[in-house]
């Protein structure tokens, strides 16, 4: 089972992390919520399979029976910019960014047998040393805040 914890929101980017059977092995990003897509991904438990994707030419893990959208998926992507409203994943996280997505998708690839379940849940960080995400130009004062956080 993936389970998908949402840790971060800014208004390019929600950033959270993956692990599978218990065990963080990713991190994720998806859009935020936007004019033309008023949300995320509901929060909720979902099938993940694999099925053709014309865009990718090749099997891909689509979520099912998403509520209000319509081909979502895991893929590989850096940067907001990169996703109308899939999940990329990364091996490692920045402000609005995650890092080294091909290998993370192959990752994910190699590590999941599909299909599975994904629970998507929203959690704001716990450990400010392991969770925060500090952008350079800011440093050392000021860090991004989750959405539960003034």
């Amino acid at each position: 089972m993936l389970h998908l914890t949402r840790h971060w929101f800014t208004d390019k980017s929600v950033i959270g992390g993956l692990a599978l059977d218990g065990v963080k092995f990713l991190w994720s990003l998806e859009p935020p919520s936007r004019a033309d897509k008023p949300r995320c991904i509901p929060v909720g438990l979902y099938n993940v399979s694999l099925h053709p994707s014309q865009r990718f030419g090749k099997p891909m893990p689509f979520l099912e029976d998403v509520e209000d959208f319509v081909g979502i998926m895991f893929h590989p992507g850096n940067f907001p910019e990169d996703t109308e409203g899939c999940i990329l994943v990364g091996t490692g996280k920045d402000v609005d960014k995650v890092l080294n997505s091909r290998i993370a998708f192959a990752e994910l690839m190699e590590k999941v047998t599909f299909p599975t379940t994904l629970l998507i849940e929203e959690q704001p960080p716990v450990d400010e040393v392991d969770h925060y995400i500090q952008h350079p130009a800011d440093a050392p004062t000021t860090t991004a805040h989750s959405k539960n956080e003034p």
